[in-house]
């Protein structure tokens, strides 16, 4: 199946209601994993890349591998580059033929957010893809760092018209109480904040941090109109504790520990889309 669009799959989700899951991956295995929960569920994902994860693999090597494995997958299938930071990084992925970047932003004053937010904006449109933008705080669990600006915390939805529209972005994330790095179950969603944001016509709201958000929630969010949700440290939880139950047992090879690991990828992430598509 070709490389999936991103503004197909965000239109998709939002006309039925649901949401696309975009799964951080960063090796075979992780993708294998969330692949093959596609195919299982049958729902249409994103293979999210991110920059800090290029420690594990470079972006020469693992970048033209996602884009054969999302090209040969059995549901539609987009690969994002996440959190990017480097202009150079971002311009490398898109020439790789990445169908969206995630520009980070985070820790600028507002004027310059916009400004780097608009820059790549241009440059992602050369090549036809979708950029997404935080406006507000999504930090990481336990980060107690105060605001550094007025509009880094939970998003203004008084900001939000004038940020899209600046901006050019396509893609929102919000920030309505969800932390990177949160353990499932652990994070409030503040609901009435999401009520208040504006929809501005042509952009669509997205989750990141997503992992600590309990199901209930997720299912409340997507009904307030988020359409894409990003998880990573929920399905990496999944793999240690996976890999910890067979060492409490026994001392396997290396590469035996793959297995399990990429099993409990596999079915966390079955779950997860399972609660996106509504089911």
């Amino acid at each position: 199946m070709p490389l999936a669009s991103m503004r197909d799959l965000l239109r998709a989700a939002a006309e039925g209601r649901r949401a696309v899951g975009a799964f951080n991956v960063f090796n075979l295995e992780s993708t294998q994993a969330v692949l093959t929960a596609a195919a299982r569920t049958g729902s249409p994902c994103v293979l999210a890349l991110a920059e800090s994860h290029l420690k594990y693999n470079a972006l020469d090597d693992i970048g033209p591998a996602l884009m054969r494995m999302a090209a040969r997958a059995a549901v539609p299938v987009t690969v994002q580059f996440d959190h990017g930071k480097t202009l150079s990084a971002v311009r490398a992925a898109l020439e790789m033929g990445f169908g969206a970047v995630m520009w980070d932003g985070y820790d600028l004053p507002f004027d310059e957010k916009v400004e780097q937010t608009r820059a790549v904006v241009n440059l992602a449109s050369q090549y036809g893809a979708v950029v997404e933008a935080p406006l507000g705080r999504i930090g990481k669990a336990g980060e107690e760092a105060a605001p550094r600006f007025a509009h880094d915390g939970p998003t203004d939805p008084a900001l939000v018209e004038e940020f899209c529209r600046r901006t050019g972005v396509e893609n929102l994330a919000v920030a309505i109480g969800t932390a990177h790095g949160s353990a499932s179950g652990t994070t409030a969603l503040d609901l009435d904040l999401l009520r208040r944001i504006p929809r501005p016509t042509g952009v669509y709201l997205s989750l990141h941090g997503g992992s600590g958000v309990p199901d209930a929630q997720y299912r409340q969010a997507i009904a307030l109109g988020i359409v894409k949700i990003s998880i990573f440290t929920r399905i990496a939880n999944a793999a240690t504790r996976a890999i910890a139950e067979v060492l409490e047992k026994e001392r396997p090879r290396f590469p035996d520990l793959l297995v399990p690991a990429k099993a409990a990828m596999t079915d966390e992430v079955s779950a997860l889309m399972e609660v996106f598509a509504g089911t």
